[in-house]
């Protein structure tokens, strides 16, 4: 028997949460962008991952796929770790951003309304973007008097990103405060917060969606948003709008 063949049969008979392989070599793979902005791909597709590079070494393909299988079969997540670098297993288990990748077939990367006790992540989140007049401040009365307003970005349940959704009325709603913590940035986290709250916004029965934006722009035209003049803004937003620094974009909404 091979040994990840007894690895992955133990930790499904034990109902293990991880399978941790420790590798002596790298595993890129190219143009994939799942695994360069998330380290985190799921079983199906690693299937298409292998099935796309027939020249991987076969003990490589056995492993990774062996990964895949476990989490098929209960095991909530397989890790490929270097187990040469120093300090590699530790940084995978205890940090966010890890030191290899994984396969998951759970919510390790999601939005979730956000509750009280994340106050104080999303206020440390939101401070950056505040110091660059990106966003407006907000104090920590106003965050826990408001929020049910809120989405949060998580890594596993660490808080690493952040929006409101303020209402104008029953037609329009605003998403604002769209921030993220500096170290996951570039990783897919504002438009996963954006397609949140627009996904929100149409449940809520809102017809329109807009955000006022200083230098995100580049996200919300990727989720379907497009540039439209102050005047669509809700009279009681106009009073509010500086026009010498926010570009003003709107999503009509489908029901």
């Amino acid at each position: 028997l091979e040994a990840e063949e007894v690895a992955l049969e133990a930790a499904v008979r034990m109902r293990a949460q991880k399978l941790i392989l420790l590798q002596t070599t790298s595993l890129h793979w190219q143009g994939d962008v799942s695994i360069q902005e998330t380290k985190a791909v799921t079983a199906n597709e690693v299937r298409k991952g292998v099935a796309a590079h027939p020249e991987w070494p076969p003990a490589q393909q056995r492993r990774v796929l062996a990964m895949a299988q476990a989490c098929e079969r209960g095991v909530e997540r397989a890790h490929w770790v270097d187990g040469i670098q120093d300090g590699s297993l530790l940084q995978e288990l205890l940090t966010s951003e890890g030191a290899g990748w994984m396969v998951t077939d759970r919510d390790y990367q999601r939005v979730r309304p956000a509750r009280l006790s994340d106050v104080s992540e999303i206020l440390r989140i939101l401070q950056p973007a505040f110091q660059q007049v990106a966003v407006v401040q907000r104090t920590s009365e106003y965050v826990q008097q408001n929020i049910e307003r809120f989405l949060v970005g998580c890594v596993d349940e660490v808080v690493v990103g952040c929006c409101e959704l303020v209402g104008y009325g029953s037609e329009a709603v605003e998403l604002a405060g769209l921030a993220v913590d500096q170290a996951h940035r570039n990783r897919g986290f504002g438009r996963l917060l954006v397609e949140a709250g627009v996904e929100q916004a149409t449940r809520q029965g809102h017809s329109r969606i807009f955000a006022l934006t200083t230098g995100t722009a580049h996200v919300f035209q990727h989720c379907g948003f497009r540039p439209q003049p102050p005047g669509q803004l809700p009279e009681a937003k106009q009073r509010d709008y500086d026009s010498q620094n926010s570009g003003v974009y709107f999503l009509q909404l489908e029901p």
